[in-house]
């Protein structure tokens, strides 16, 4: 029985990230961070949703995965979902 949690848009039964390796620059004027996410999965379904508060998300790369942010809700952010190639274990 898949369990779903009111408070994300994750999909953990069929995507869950393992672990993160980040490589980000603080820009204090700007009072941002840029940088890149690389994202071990397992296991790897056809998709991954993510939640998202406020993010200027300009690419998915790194490997053949399309990406589709959807619109912000009141309480939540907004979800992305990233499409993954077949034995993707990386994105």
């Amino acid at each position: 029985m898949a369990v779903t949690d009111i408070h994300s848009f994750s999909n953990p039964q069929e995507s869950r990230v393992k672990h993160v390796e980040l490589n980000l620059t603080v820009d204090f004027d700007a009072r941002q961070l840029r940088g890149a996410a690389v994202l071990s999965l397992e296991p790897a379904g056809r998709r991954l949703l993510l939640d998202t508060r406020d993010l200027a998300i300009q690419r998915v790369n790194g490997s053949a995965a399309g990406f589709k942010l959807g619109e912000p809700g009141k309480h939540l952010g907004a979800p992305l979902e990233i499409s993954l190639p077949p034995g993707s274990s990386r994105v």
